[in-house]
């Protein structure tokens, strides 16, 4: 019996600490088997009048409990001012939020000043992380929004200049306000075209574009903004060279003002969306570095474009027309006939024009494909696991085109080294590849134990009940042993019983005598057990003494 329950209380000792320990392990790695949690960020947009406020709201939903939150907005600081909100921080048109509540959604409220006419996105940038229960980085997806500046009504629509002059150069025609494109020519050793231009109204404010000139044809820009945002662009084409070049410039312009009449307006679609390809860069100046042309690799028409000689890039300006998107440079590829959008990233000695992933050709391994915030572009980019940084394909303004690896924390840029994270022969491994490897490994691992823990359970079982079945059969058997003995004692105590009755007084009386003597012999001699030969001398001594 006692040993039926020392093997009971084993059996459920070790059921107890197997199931103590499966529970453990099991809630060690749920967190690695989870599904990376997901959270959406969606930013107001509002409008109104410069010198009013407007108060923008930013909002996270998120799949599971949000434990801490950081997160940064960028905004144009020519349009916003920041007046007060749940930032943290704020300044050079960046607003930065901790928060440590816990939630699954969650508003933030942010307000600002209108200073300028315009509209001005409001968007998530920088190193943003929003961490779940288990102190993982949450997927994070993000929607800009926008603040409109609009003029009040008695903001001045005037936009021209009241003078305008060079130097060196003489402009052709004569300054007009009316008349907004000129040219001139400088000598080979001009290296920048100093402009002197006064705006009509004194409300107006004036900025000259890409005054420097490089060898040949030049085109500077000088943008008028009304107080009211209307906005009026003069341009000076400046041919730099000497006097053959110049006329053979003059020609080219020439040609090129014969062009821009046939120049035509057509509409493209990206995405379903319409938009209208401008036929004047009047309004919107061509960014630094491009030259205008005429593009006719579009199904054979004269479209206006921009050129970037160092980057062979091709730009045109499209119009969105049905309000739906918005509208601004887009680059064009000859070869595939798409339109994409022109989205660059500043540095000081660089400029980056980012391109889409398909035009690299090949894919990365090891990280994570996403869509970030650069410089308030939405992008797709990869990202590492902890989204320190993205890396996005692009061309810099020297014309070297690869992987650019931007850094969140302080929007650095630098090339991207790719040759061991192609797909096709990648020799090494990222930290957020080899962490994915080692989830997937770690997820099999954990089934195996859980089965392998499961069988040993099992077998335990098995054993500790086949032997307690033993023991059983054993406890029985040795019961019976016992109940047959007790039974023999009681059959011969009753056969001594019956013996004795038949005695007759005589036998009786030697009976008593020979227990008598041996008793005796037994307590004054230690002798050997009685052979048959002294037996028989016992009796016959017995015998003669009756007699």
């Amino acid at each position: 019996m006692r040993k039926r329950e020392g093997y009971t209380r084993l059996l459920s000792t070790i059921i107890a600490f197997l199931l103590v320990f499966v529970s453990i392990f099991a809630g060690q790695n749920l967190k690695d088997i989870k599904a990376a949690q997901t959270a959406n960020i969606s930013i107001s947009s509002a409008s109104a009048t410069v010198g009013e406020s407007v108060t923008v709201t930013l909002t996270i939903s998120a799949s599971s409990e949000v434990y801490a939150t950081q997160l940064y907005l960028s905004y144009d600081t020519n349009i916003l001012q920041y007046v007060s909100g749940s930032a943290d921080t704020s300044g050079a048109g960046t607003l930065g939020l901790v928060n440590t509540d816990t939630f699954t959604s969650k508003s933030f409220n942010f307000t600002f000043k209108i200073v300028g006419v315009g509209t001005s996105s409001v968007s998530v940038t920088g190193n943003t992380r929003l961490i779940d229960g288990n102190e993982e980085d949450m997927t994070v997806s993000s929607s800009k929004g926008s603040v409109t500046g609009k003029a009040a009504a008695n903001y001045s629509s005037d936009n021209t200049l009241k003078s305008l002059k060079i130097s060196p150069g003489v402009l052709s025609p004569a300054f007009s306000s009316s008349t907004t494109y000129y040219t001139t020519s400088v000598d080979a050793d001009v290296e920048n075209l100093v402009v002197n231009a006064v705006a009509n109204d004194s409300n107006a404010t004036v900025s000259v574009k890409y005054a420097n000139l490089d060898m040949g044809a030049n085109k500077t820009y000088v943008v008028v903004t009304a107080q009211n945002g209307d906005t009026k662009t003069y341009t000076i084409a400046t041919t730099r060279g000497d006097t053959t070049e110049n006329e053979s410039t003059t020609e080219a312009e020439s040609q090129s003002e014969s062009e821009t009449e046939e120049i035509v307006e057509t509409e493209v679609s990206i995405d379903g969306i319409r938009y209208k390809v401008l036929n004047s860069f009047e309004e919107h100046p061509l960014p630094e570095g491009f030259t205008e042309f005429v593009c006719t690799d579009y199904e054979g028409l004269n479209l206006l474009a921009g050129k970037q000689e160092s980057t062979g890039l091709v730009i045109m300006y499209l119009e969105n027309v049905d309000g739906t998107a918005t509208s601004g440079f887009f680059i064009y590829d000859k070869d595939s006939g798409d339109f994409y959008p022109y989205n660059t990233v500043s540095q000081p000695n660089f400029n980056y024009c980012i391109l889409p992933l398909s035009k690299a050709g090949i894919s990365l391994t090891g990280l994570e494909l996403t869509t970030g915030q650069i410089e308030g572009n939405e992008v797709e980019c990869y990202t590492d696991a902890d989204r320190t940084f993205f890396v996005f394909y692009g061309i810099d303004s020297n014309g070297v085109e690869g992987f650019y690896k931007y850094l969140i924390s302080d929007g650095t840029i630098q090339l991207y080294d790719v040759n061991s994270f192609v797909a096709s022969d990648a020799a090494d491994v990222s930290k957020a590849e080899a962490k994915g490897m080692v989830s997937k490994a770690y997820k099999w691992y954990f089934y195996l134990s859980l089965f392998c823990l499961a069988v040993v359970l099992l077998a335990a079982i098995i054993i500790i009940s086949i032997q307690s079945v033993r023991l059983s059969k054993l406890g029985a058997n040795k019961d019976e042993s016992e109940e047959d003995e007790d039974y023999g004692d009681v059959d011969l105590e009753n056969a001594d019983s019956d013996t004795d009755a038949e005695m007759s007084p005589e036998e009786e009386a030697k009976n008593d005598y020979e227990t008598v003597e041996l008793i005796d012999v037994d307590e004054h001699t230690e002798v050997a057990e009685p052979t048959e030969p002294t037996e028989e001398i016992e009796l016959t001594e017995i015998d003669k003494d009756e007699k």
